[in-house]
């Protein structure tokens, strides 16, 4: 493998790993490291993006404000824009929904139609600012996405 996503991450290991001559307890200890500062990265990113807040969206879109990523929105803002274009007599495929996880134009056209505004729920969780995979699972029972913190303890 010689891409540049690999260079990137050997690059990013070296910072942590000082030299080739540390015992296995200290590559281990400097691992965790550079992954404890990756996950901080990540969170940082989160609050953010959570007190980003995006202007000139279509009025459809302001639910989403503070509980959908703001990446998410604009792709799905592109996808809206895509309406202009779109052929209504075309079938969708959902290579959108399924994708990326967000509405394709398809239905952005149909709740346009009907006067209905989007709702986090059109989008798949990882696009929602409280989605935390470590805590939050799916119900089997009815299919709604649960936090586990929210649970009473098992007894």
């Amino acid at each position: 493998l010689n891409t540049s996503r690999v260079k990137s991450g050997h690059t990013y290991l070296k910072i942590f790993l000082k030299n080739s001559r540390g015992d296995l307890l200290s590559v281990f200890e400097s691992l965790a490291h550079a992954v404890d500062m990756q996950i901080n990265h990540v969170h940082e990113s989160i609050g953010s993006n959570a007190v980003k807040t995006l202007v000139n969206v279509p009025n459809m879109f302001i639910p989403l404000l503070g509980h959908i990523l703001t990446c998410a929105i604009n792709e799905c803002v592109a996808q809206y824009k895509r309406l202009q274009t779109l052929d209504p007599t075309e079938e969708c495929s959902n290579t959108v929904t399924i994708g990326l996880g967000i509405p394709c134009p398809h239905r952005l056209a149909e709740l346009r139609d009907q006067g209905d505004l989007l709702s986090p729920d059109d989008f798949h969780l990882q696009w929602h600012l409280k989605y935390n995979p470590e805590v939050t699972v799916r119900n089997p029972s009815n299919d709604q996405w649960i936090q586990i913190a929210d649970q009473p303890p098992f007894s």
